[in-house]
């Protein structure tokens, strides 16, 4: 009698992790909108800070996200972005040689090592300016021993009831997180797409793995995160949203557990490309 029960309790056991695992690599189907907003008793929205990285001279992409912040009802921190136009004339005018540090901006400790093995054609100037832009938040994220921070950059256009499902997703987020991206670029059919990544047991996130590129203009991020993203930041080497299946998950300096809102809550507008407009060399 025992042993039945035992075979019982064992066959049970398995076809509950069955279902787990089918759930997490087969069943991609999106949950209801009810879910994405549902909340554990008690749970609140609790952000430490909302950044949002915008240039001087970019007012128009502001003033749009000052009308999608008030639509989600969140106030924001506004971050003036490293202009990487104030690069030229230092950067693209030394030789790009391996291994070579060259000082971009002394005052604050800017750094680049051009690296062929990394990035063959090495980072453009408005590339470097989006690498310390995000280093800048990454160090007050971390100085300020946040639990959990939003970043946007001005070309995020946010979901409808944004706020009330960022909440739920913060609720349900897994304990171990580092970094939750907002945008994936699934719609692209590139980077993190739901049909290539396992789904977390609730089907709200997606884990992350070296094959996956995700854009850095929307992610959760908290202290513990930004201390493992700030190792080894300089001197800069790689594009900001490449570098953390470079350095982390290809060469495993350490864990790192980066997640994908599944479905994203962010899209990228089509304001088109201020890293692209400003070219890459002399």
């Amino acid at each position: 009698m025992k042993k039945n029960k035992a075979t019982f309790a064992l066959l049970l056991l398995a076809m509950m992790m069955g279902g787990l695992i089918y759930r997490a690599f087969y069943d991609k189907s999106p949950l209801s909108q009810a879910q994405l907003a549902e909340l554990p008793d008690g749970a609140e929205l609790s952000l430490d800070q909302v950044y949002l990285v915008n240039l001087d001279r970019s007012k128009d992409r502001l003033a749009k996200m000052q009308s999608e912040m008030e639509k989600a009802q969140l106030t924001f921190t506004r971050f003036s972005a490293v202009d990487g136009s104030i690069f030229k004339g230092i950067y693209e005018k030394l030789p790009q040689e391996e291994d070579w540090i060259q000082e971009l901006l002394p005052e604050k400790g800017y750094t680049y090592l051009f690296n062929s093995a990394v990035n063959r054609y090495g980072l453009s100037i408005g590339e470097l300016g989006n690498y310390f832009s995000h280093y800048e938040i990454l160090n007050m994220v971390s100085e300020g021993n946040h639990n959990a921070s939003l970043v946007l950059e001005d070309d995020a256009r946010l979901e409808k009831d944004f706020k009330t499902k960022l909440n739920s997703l913060l609720a349900h987020a897994p304990a171990e997180w580092d970094i939750i991206y907002l945008n994936c670029f699934a719609e692209l059919k590139i980077g993190c797409r739901p049909d290539k990544l396992a789904l977390t047991w609730d089907k709200r996130f997606s884990k992350l793995n070296k094959r996956c590129t995700a854009g850095n203009g929307a992610y959760l991020i908290n202290a513990r995160g930004a201390k493992k993203l700030l190792t080894d930041a300089l001197p800069a080497s790689n594009r900001t949203d490449e570098r953390i299946g470079d350095d982390f998950f290809s060469q495993k300096k350490m864990k790192f557990n980066a997640y994908c809102a599944h479905p994203e809550l962010v899209k990228v507008g089509d304001d088109g490309s201020i890293i692209d407009e400003m070219g890459r060399h002399d």
